[in-house]
């Protein structure tokens, strides 16, 4: 379902992704876990491991280029992700790993979380979120001893 249809053209996160959960082949019609408006803008999404795995890479690349490794991190993935999505429940690990460095880090899989999309609220079931952590940046004017 498109989030916003403000655009001269659709790109990749453009639109947020909703089951099917039932369909009508007679009648022409597909059921959406989701409430849809009188003509929104629908588009058929294909995720696979290898193009989510690409995205993952290059995110990470980025936030590695502009800060560096972090020295800890929470990893929290949904319940599309992990096995379901790559065959391997920690290939997004694996990814940080490669791109961010060894570290400690704690996380989970969760059935979901509600985000932002294009500054809309909408909920998530196959995202990955990240909270990384670097050091506070010290002012020479802060007392070091506080």
């Amino acid at each position: 379902m498109a989030i916003k249809e403000e655009v001269d053209k659709f790109e990749p996160g453009n639109f947020l992704v909703r089951h099917i959960v039932s369909t009508d082949l007679e009648k022409g019609w597909l059921e959406l876990a989701a409430t849809c408006r009188l003509g929104q803008a629908m588009q058929f999404q294909m995720r696979d491991g290898k193009s989510a795995a690409e995205e993952l890479k290059a995110r990470f690349q980025k936030i590695h280029e502009t800060h560096g490794s972090p020295f800890a991190a929470l990893l929290c993935g949904g319940q599309g992700r992990g096995k379901k999505l790559y065959g391997a429940a920690d290939r997004d690990l694996r990814i940080l790993e490669e791109h961010l460095g060894i570290f400690p880090l704690a996380g989970f899989f969760s059935n979901g979380e509600f985000g932002p999309a294009q500054g809309v609220a909408a909920f998530h079931e196959h995202s990955l979120c990240a909270v990384l952590f670097y050091p506070a940046e010290t002012s020479i004017e802060e007392d070091p001893e506080n």
